[in-house]
């Protein structure tokens, strides 16, 4: 299956709604930095439109791949615990 072209405008769109900030690690990016996430992953018939589209970085962008965002949040919670629980054993 060929990756749908986000139309520039609805590119524009969405990042005029999002700003200029990954919605998931908040880092502030350059517009040529920009990637556009899909909520609901294109694998799982996710539409490529303006309610299921979000402003990422590259890094978590291609982290999430094909996870849902309840998958990804899961994945990124579960990491967090892992690197406290290493932290507090070498306390």
């Amino acid at each position: 299956m060929e990756k749908a072209r986000i139309p520039p405008r609805l590119r524009q769109r969405v990042i005029e709604r999002d700003g200029m900030r990954c919605v998931y690690c908040g880092l502030d990016l350059e517009r040529n930095q920009i990637h556009l996430d899909h909520v609901v992953p294109e694998a799982e018939g996710g539409a490529t439109s303006y309610d299921n589209l979000q402003v990422t970085c590259a890094k978590c962008n291609t982290e999430k791949g094909t996870l849902t965002e309840d998958q990804f949040m899961a994945k990124l919670r579960a990491r967090a615990i892992r690197i406290l629980e290493i932290g507090r054993a070498h306390v």
